[in-house]
């Protein structure tokens, strides 16, 4: 099981939006080439016109931004039972990550030690700086829509969203 949680998560990894974008500039460099080659034999003069055009595409489809997953919301934490876990989208990709820490657990009420950090949103991955709470710098947490929506942890910690209101 854990070989196959493995590859499963370095699956994920090479398909972050940076690697997705390089595929796509391959592919389309590849296809302006093939159009090149099979364009000059029929239409000197159209050949030119296909490659800008498609050149053109090329750079709309690498220069469009992959759009960032909005982890805004209120999360559970199963590792700390009732205890507050709540997201909030600053600024374009700027994340504030807050909560409470109890004994492990929060009373009912969520109240706790609080605490907040600040992230950065990458397409389906938020890196979160842990550090002030003793953590690590740039903890990398990975959008899961199934089978619960939530972010998973790289210690397999899964915190589910529970609403999208950050009330």
């Amino acid at each position: 099981q854990n070989q196959h949680d493995s590859a499963a998560a370095s699956r994920e990894k090479s398909s972050t939006p940076a690697i997705k974008m390089i595929k796509v500039l391959c592919v389309s460099v590849l296809l302006v080439f093939a159009l090149q080659c099979t364009a000059a034999w029929a239409t000197p003069a159209g050949s030119l016109q296909r490659a800008a055009a498609m050149t053109t595409l090329t750079a709309a489809l690498v220069a469009t931004p992959v759009r960032a997953h909005d982890f805004t919301g209120n999360y559970d934490d199963p590792n700390h039972p009732n205890c507050l876990r709540k997201i909030t989208i600053v600024s374009g990709t700027e994340a504030k990550i807050s909560g409470t820490d109890g004994d492990p657990g929060c009373p009912p009420d969520g109240s706790g030690d609080e605490w907040h950090l600040m992230g950065k949103v990458d397409g389906d991955c938020i890196l979160v700086d842990f550090s002030p709470k003793g953590g690590p710098k740039d903890l990398e947490g990975v959008w899961e829509a199934e089978p619960i929506p939530g972010i998973r942890w790289p210690d397999s910690n899964i915190w589910p969203l529970k609403s999208t209101a950050t009330q």
